[in-house]
């Protein structure tokens, strides 16, 4: 074995020359960049290997979590008092106003729709075809008036035209212009709202939007309820001075009829609701417009029409059978009657012949006649039900409609 001296000129040399390199700085600087690039890649190693076992640590503890019932078991009392200060914290506040700021969005949601459904029927065109309609038959009343009035000495006082023509206002209003006319137009609005959507595949876009469907409803039916107020508000004034200035009657009968009308939308109001209730809940379940505008004429037309023929067939079997409690015409004309008599719009008897005729509200086997004066008094009405019993017959019939409306739009397959 050869022994090698440190003597020897050649491991002398390489041991100056590892020397001189160890000593030398630029050696000395890889070195400490190389150990802490090692140390980087030890630590990344080793936060990769922590990662993977909170992963799979994870993993085990949600996985009988979904698959047990049970309830977690309770936090220690330090994480107790923990979450105890979070809740009287910040986050406490934040949940506290989730319901208003839900609320919020439900009003913002609603006024949307609402509004949106306002601009579609706010137009000029819809409004003049209402307005013309609802003005045809007060015409022709006011024409016919003024032709009877022009011969007869009778019709010059201005207490008796005062009578007459408030009559023939109230009468017209109950019939046609808050009748007849307004459930045509309900039928034609309203049957579009859900069931011309449905057809033309537009309500699947409401639908797929962050919206209720009773949001939908609502918002559309409020939007119908202001615009045909304004719309029957409006008829009732260019009206009431038609029949007024086409008749030849003292144009300050205008004024008369004009303090009128603010009690009268009491009346509408109720109309407008039930001639909307009806073709909704048909709107809710069928996506014919035809179908439903044909069933509202001919509601309408039974309502105020069907048992006028009935009573005067039967005679007697109208009261004996208890038919007059399902005369909706009859509950009808009894609401209007208290509505009048509370607000002391007293008619005089050509109305009350004609409430006798179209609902059955007054008995025409009493005319009571002033023999002095020789001029009828008030005719007594015929007390089937009560006008309260009437008004909740009136009232029940709306909002049950309303009820199956929002349960058949909440159940319809929208595609």
């Amino acid at each position: 074995m050869i022994r090698m001296n440190r003597t020897d000129p050649a491991v002398g040399a390489s041991d100056r020359l590892h020397d001189e390199v160890e000593d030398d700085p630029a050696y000395k600087e890889r070195n400490i960049i190389r150990d802490i690039l090692s140390r980087k890649d030890r630590d990344r190693s080793e936060e990769k290997a922590l990662a993977s076992e909170q992963s799979k640590s994870a993993k085990e503890d949600l996985e009988p979590a979904a698959v047990s019932d049970e309830e977690p078991p309770p936090p220690p009392p330090e994480e107790e008092m923990e979450q105890e200060s979070e809740d009287k914290g910040p986050g406490a506040k934040e949940s506290k106003r989730t319901p208003k700021k839900e609320r919020r969005k439900v009003r913002t949601r609603f006024f949307v729709i609402m509004l949106q459904t306002l601009t579609s029927l706010f137009t000029f065109k819809r409004w003049l075809i209402f307005l013309i309609a609802a003005s045809s038959v007060p015409i022709i009343a006011a024409l016919i008036l003024g032709s009877v009035m022009s011969g007869e000495e009778m019709f010059q006082s201005l207490e008796i035209q005062k009578m007459l023509m408030r009559d023939i206002f109230l009468l017209v209003t109950y019939v046609w212009t808050a009748g007849i006319v307004l459930a045509f137009s309900a039928a034609g609005t309203v049957s579009g709202f859900i069931a011309k959507e449905a057809k033309d595949h537009t309500l699947l876009i409401l639908v797929s939007k962050p919206i209720r469907r009773i949001e939908i409803l609502f918002g559309k039916f409020s939007a119908y309820m202001v615009n045909m107020l304004a719309l029957e508000a409006l008829a009732m004034v260019i009206t009431s001075y038609l029949m007024v200035y086409l008749s030849g009657m003292d144009l300050s009968l205008w004024g008369e009829l004009m303090m009128m009308i603010p009690y009268l939308l009491v009346f509408v109001v109720i109309m407008v609701t039930i001639f909307g209730a009806i073709p909704m809940a048909l709107s809710a379940s069928s996506s014919s417009p035809g179908r439903i505008m044909l069933g509202m004429a001919g509601l309408a037309t039974f309502m105020y029409f069907g048992f006028l023929f009935i009573r005067q067939i039967l005679g007697t079997y109208y009261e004996d059978y208890w038919l007059y409690s399902i005369d909706l015409g009859y509950h009808l004309g009894n609401i209007y009657t208290y509505l009048l008599s509370t607000f002391d719009l007293h008619p005089g008897y050509f109305f009350q012949m004609a409430m006798a005729i179209f609902s059955g509200v007054y008995d025409f086997d009493t005319m009571p006649i002033d023999e002095d004066q020789n001029i009828m008094m008030q005719m007594n009405t015929n007390d089937f039900f009560t006008q309260q019993q009437s008004i909740i017959v009136w009232v029940a019939i709306p909002l049950a409609l309303i009820v199956i409306a929002i349960i058949r739009l909440q159940k319809r397959n929208i595609d």
